[in-house]
């Protein structure tokens, strides 16, 4: 035997697995003592480290030791902001500031099988209607729009943390999209690795087919990974402050990170955490500040079935995690697991624990004995535990409390998981409500920014899940009716044996189904950008653009080049209408989004609405907004509308008005979401009917003025 494995041999036998080598052959024991060796390297605190503190915890579990014990639950102090006032903004403009010396870490481990997706989570679509653009490019998108807005020239770092499932995935999908423009020495990707799994309280190591069985650790590991990496030491080499976790499938976190960056650098918080007013029983932990009975005191993270057996065994607190009756919400506010670290403290932490994370255990015990489990279990370990061992060593910790609505909604349940939390009064948090609270959102900011936008919205049950896109406020009475008047057309139409399709159309002398319309503008700088409209009842729609000099007869600037002819080509008029009339299908307005190249922040976005434009869209409108667009005169909105500006391209809209037949949301065939994976996480489609688009591809200035 060599040297190295006789030592790696003797090292598990000093740590009670002798039972691991029994009835294994020679190969297979070498093979199973390489394998320990790569564990022991991996592991801070190596194999014996492991072991150590699984026996303790496992001791503690079984003994049924609270870890709570002498402390006393109160409720902690934070800064609370309300997005829109003076105070948010002012966090929003320091926060801006320092996003130049920010590195920011995405914990993407996660596989999609529980939403019913067989790929990894972050090459998801956010929005249905966008589904080309996946979490990881959202993600990346918000960080080089950060960048260019912010970042005086410096490019800011991105680590990912992936696990054995999801590497080589994302991997791919870097490589596939040329890193969604971010630069290859931007990012960094550190894979997580497994633990020993434990087969009882002795701490034994499980074993099969002559190797040692391993469990995912927990996103906790992205502490120890960074460390080992040496990832922190170099960030703050290079001046950073700051650095900022997020996960996968929370698609509009962005939206608040400004703000709270703000907070950390006027608080000078070492550590903060993003938190959300939080409903009782929420599967989501609370921010509590714990008073030991020796005078300590510790602002943490307690886990959501932590929380409320620790509340119940206190006076204070004797009815558990209940609603505040002022607010509606627990007093303990919610932790999403955004954290930001101030990078000084954070490096030394790492320094002085080797990367350590505090861990836990939850055996599934056989029998009452509490000896035996039904199955192997492991030490896991979280993110946020990094804030506990931040404490100990005393150190600026807080949080900053924000409308849920601006930065937490994410993708976690498939649709009957969904269905259920509903009905139970808890927020779904799948694909669909994801979707619809990011489009609410997009409508509150362009709201706050001064549009006057229909914010009230129609509610519709998609797969047993209530959706409510926001939409003009109608009087309940006239939408019953309606209602009523949709469902007996209906009706009557799918019993006639010929259906008649009629489009409509700003052209008389055109009787197509599908066409396009077109208008031009002329830009300052000599270029016509031609606005098509195009009417169709698909749900697919293909974009061309080419580029030739203007020959047009109907141009009213015939001598000017450079035009730039966007077609919105459909070639199915099929319609894809469900045969009975079924209400869930009904239409939910405004259907918003604005990309990250549009504006991140509140502010920047205030700054693309100039405060003397007059701007209206209208309940049962779409609109897109892409790249440098910004209004600074009229736009009245009726419809869809779809604007995109390529990078080096500015638009300024002085003057538009669009009204058309727009987009409608209905329910999904069951055919339909077979194929479609994307349908069947949501239970609805969009049926782009006519839609008015803007397409800038040349660089300048382009001002729209009809």
């Amino acid at each position: 035997m060599f040297r190295s494995g006789s030592i790696m041999e003797n090292k598990l036998r000093s740590l009670g697995q002798e039972h691991l080598f029994e009835g294994l052959t020679e190969p297979q024991k070498a093979s199973l003592l390489q394998q320990a060796s790569e564990l022991d390297s991996q592991l801070p605190g190596g194999l014996a480290g492991y072991v150590e503190t699984a026996q303790k915890l496992l001791k503690d579990s079984a003994e049924g030791v609270n870890p709570f014990s002498g402390f006393q639950p109160q409720i902690p102090a934070g800064e609370k902001l309300q997005v829109g006032s003076e105070a948010f903004l002012e966090m929003e403009s320091v926060g801006s500031k320092a996003i130049k010396d920010a590195a920011f870490v995405l914990v993407a481990g996660g596989l999609g099988e529980r939403l019913g997706y067989k790929g990894i989570k972050v090459s998801l679509p956010l929005y249905i209607i966008e589904r080309e653009r996946c979490f990881l490019d959202l993600y990346i998108s918000h960080i080089l729009a950060l960048q260019r807005a912010h970042g005086d020239g410096r490019k800011l770092p991105l680590a990912i943390m992936t696990s054995d499932d999801t590497h080589s995935l994302t991997v791919e999908l870097l490589e596939k999209h040329k890193n969604f423009g971010m630069e290859s020495d931007q990012i960094t990707i550190v894979k997580q690795n497994k633990v020993p799994a434990l087969m009882d309280v002795k701490a034994r190591f499980a074993s099969s087919d002559g190797k040692i069985e391993t469990k995912p650790h927990g996103h906790g590991d992205v502490h120890t990974l960074l460390h080992q990496h040496g990832l922190v030491k170099r960030w703050q080499e290079e001046g950073r402050k700051w650095v900022v976790f997020f996960q996968d499938t929370n698609g509009v976190i962005f939206r608040a990170l400004t703000a709270v960056l703000g907070v950390s650098c006027k608080c000078n918080f070492d550590v903060n955490s993003v938190c959300v007013p939080r409903t009782p029983g929420e599967a989501v932990g609370g921010i509590c500040k714990l008073v030991h009975q020796d005078g300590r005191d510790f602002t943490v993270n307690v886990e959501y079935n932590q929380l409320d057996p620790l509340l119940r065994s206190t006076n204070d607190f004797a009815n558990g995690d209940v609603a505040d009756p002022a607010t509606g919400h627990s007093p303990f506010p919610g932790n999403i697991n955004c954290l930001v670290f101030g990078i000084a403290q954070y490096k030394n932490v790492l320094e002085a624990t080797g990367g350590k994370v505090n861990e836990f255990v939850n055996p599934k015990y056989a029998d009452s004995s509490k000896t035996s489990f039904k199955s192997p279990t492991r030490l896991e370990c979280m993110m946020q535990a990094r804030t506990i061992v931040h404490v100990v060593i005393v150190v600026p910790v807080g949080f900053t409390e924000i409308d849920r609505w601006l930065c937490f909604s994410p993708v976690k349940n498939n649709l009957t998981d969904a269905a259920a939390k509903a009905r139970n009064g808890l927020p779904p948090e799948c694909a669909g409500s994801a979707e619809r609270d990011a489009m609410i959102l997009n409508c509150r900011l362009l709201s706050l920014a001064g549009v006057d936008v229909d914010m009230q919205g129609t509610s519709g049950t998609f797969a047993d899940i209530p959706i409510e896109f926001p939409r003009s406020i109608i009087i309940i009475i006239v939408i019953i009716i309606v209602i009523i008047i949709i469902i007996i057309i209906i009706i009557i139409t799918t019993t006639t044996t010929t259906t008649t399709t009629t489009t409509t159309t700003n052209n008389n002398n055109n009787n197509n189904h599908n066409h396009t319309n077109t208008t031009t503008t002329t830009t300052n700088n000599n270029s016509i950008i031609i606005i098509t409209t195009t009417t169709t009842t698909t749900t697919t729609t293909t974009t061309t653009t080419t580029t030739h000099n203007n020959n047009n007869n109907n141009n009213n600037n015939n001598n000017n080049n450079n035009i730039i002819i966007i077609i919105i080509n459909n070639n199915n008029n099929n319609s894809n209408f469900p045969t009975f009339p079924c209400l869930v299908s009904f239409l939910h307005r405004p259907l918003v989004v604005l990309l990250p190249s549009f504006g991140t922040s509140l502010l920047e976005i205030k700054e693309k609405i100039s405060q003397d434009s007059k701007v209206k869209v209208t309940g049962r409108s779409a609109l897109v907004l892409e790249g440098d667009v910004s209004i600074q005169g009229t736009l009245e909105l009726d419809g869809a509308l779809v604007v995109r500006a390529a990078p080096g391209a500015k638009v300024v809209i002085q003057s538009l008005l669009v009204h058309n037949a727009g987009w409608r949301l209905e329910k999904t065939e069951d055919e339909e979401t077979m194929s479609d994976d994307m349908l069947k996480m949501r239970g609805y489609k969009v049926v782009r009917t006519e839609t008015r688009e803007i397409l800038v591809t040349e660089p300048g200035v382009h001002t729209i003025s009809q």
